[in-house]
């Protein structure tokens, strides 16, 4: 009966396309995470190869453009014209919906490098291009960068839209809270099956539907174990390998594999503790994911 047992479990394992866990407290290579703690003002990266931590408060710019001032949160941008991962630090009351354009009045800071050792931020009034101090080519590379974000910015509110009447056609009564879409531009690869559009709504449910031919359909929902609800500025989606993503919430303190292997139906694959993620207690309040990262294959829950 023992052996039985276990060769059902090991076929289990390989008709799953999972293997089992390796090390517990591993996120998948490949990715560059950033820790931000609304309370303190502190920041943590984390990089997953290898996990090595960087605290980002010894690096004096990151630290001065968050001490002292209003919370905040990121927004990930890969920029197509640079091949660069990007983000903005955005103060936390902005929502483009209502605010429109993003301008240096509305965030923090910006970067646009992904290792801790290359992270140069700039602050938002080095895009204040009311300055005399600062050269008119800078000033205009500066500014087409925004406005590139910008339009950016606007695709995803289209795309919110959409979204929000797909959970309406479902029936879905919780309202939209974040979402994300997988692109491929960290990657040259051509996916032959549908796009999946991973939807959290403020209850903390996980909604999958796939684009084919400009059209959604839904495909299941998700349920984030110990997380209890979900705010933009507290919720965070990331890439994980070609179409996986990475969920973070923080209302459970807890970061989410999912994946679809191929086409076949999503599932959260690993989840992970944050405290045993990072090291020192930290408590983050938002996350930011940066490089494509690695299809998670261990598959875990602790």
């Amino acid at each position: 009966m023992q052996k039985l047992l276990y060769t059902l479990l090991v076929a289990a394992l390989f008709l799953g396309g999972c293997e089992p866990a390796k090390t517990p407290d591993s996120l998948p290579e490949g990715k560059v995470l950033l820790f931000y703690d609304a309370t303190t003002g502190s920041q943590l990266a984390l990089e997953t190869n290898g996990s090595i931590e960087t605290s980002m408060d010894s690096n004096s710019s990151a630290a001065n453009y968050m001490k002292d001032k209003s919370a905040g949160y990121y927004i990930y941008w890969y920029d197509t014209n640079s091949s660069e991962d990007t983000y903005f630090m955005v103060k936390n009351d902005y929502n483009y919906s209502s605010d429109g354009n993003l301008t240096h009045s509305y965030f923090h800071y910006f970067e646009h490098h992904n290792t801790p050792a290359s992270f140069h931020p700039h602050a938002a009034n080095d895009f204040n291009f009311s300055r005399t101090d600062i050269n008119e080519s800078i000033k205009e590379s500066r500014g087409a960068r925004l406005e590139r974000f910008n339009t950016y910015m606007a695709e995803q509110n289209a795309t919110r839209q959409e979204l929000i009447e797909a959970l309406n056609d479902k029936n879905i009564t919780s309202s939209l809270c974040n979402f994300f879409v997988p692109s491929h531009e960290h990657n040259d690869t051509n996916t032959t099956h549908a796009t999946p559009h991973y939807v959290l709504t403020h209850d903390a449910q996980l909604h999958i539907f796939r684009e084919s031919d400009g059209n959604l359909s839904f495909t299941t929902t998700l349920v984030l174990d110990g997380a209890t609800s979900c705010e933009h500025n507290t919720s965070a989606i990331t890439a994980m390998g070609e179409e996986g993503v990475l969920v973070f919430m923080h209302s459970s303190q807890k970061i989410y594999g999912v994946d679809a292997h191929d086409g076949g139906t999503p599932h959260v694959h690993s989840t992970w503790r944050i405290g045993d993620v990072l090291k020192g207690g930290f408590v983050p309040t938002h996350i930011v994911g940066l490089g494509a990262g690695e299809t998670d294959h261990t598959g875990h829950v602790h």
